[in-house]
């Protein structure tokens, strides 16, 4: 008989462009080790982001733990590509941190008229980004074996 291993059972939990991907990062135990819960949400928003537009700029600056966390995910996404490459998988390992300040001051409560004065991003942008953030929030609270720091 076989079964899902924890690791497996997460990936499995997941959706978005790259399971893979969103498990190796979320099992990163101390990737929002003493992040607040908006400093978090702006940590799991470089996931959900995707590749942004190279035009996006955003003016809100994310804290420096937002920064250090956000810093661990290059090497995870460039060894998953390394990897996946090398046995001709095509996946996206797709990740941004260019709107992160963004998720985090709309996270601390800030309004929707200021978000909009401080990015490039339009309104349909800018509410993509933040639904997908939701959604993988949503998704991370449901996930089994994701450590307690997440």
């Amino acid at each position: 008989k076989l079964e899902l291993s924890p690791f497996g059972q997460l990936v499995a939990s997941l959706g978005g462009d790259n399971e893979l991907f969103l498990a190796t990062v979320l099992m990163s135990a101390q990737l929002l080790e003493g992040c607040t819960a908006s400093e978090g949400a702006a940590v799991l928003s470089c996931l959900a982001a995707g590749e942004m537009r190279a035009s996006a700029s955003c003016a809100l600056l994310p804290s420096a733990a937002v920064l250090d966390a956000a810093a661990e995910i290059e090497p995870i996404a460039t060894a998953l590509y390394e990897a996946q490459a090398r046995v001709a998988v095509d996946q996206p390992v797709a990740y941004s941190s260019a709107c992160a300040g963004l998720v985090q001051a709309w996270a601390a409560g800030l309004e929707w008229e200021e978000l909009m004065c401080e990015t490039s991003l339009d309104a349909g942008d800018v509410l993509r980004l933040l639904s997908r953030t939701l959604e993988l929030l949503r998704q991370v609270l449901q996930a089994p074996f994701v450590p307690q720091s997440v």
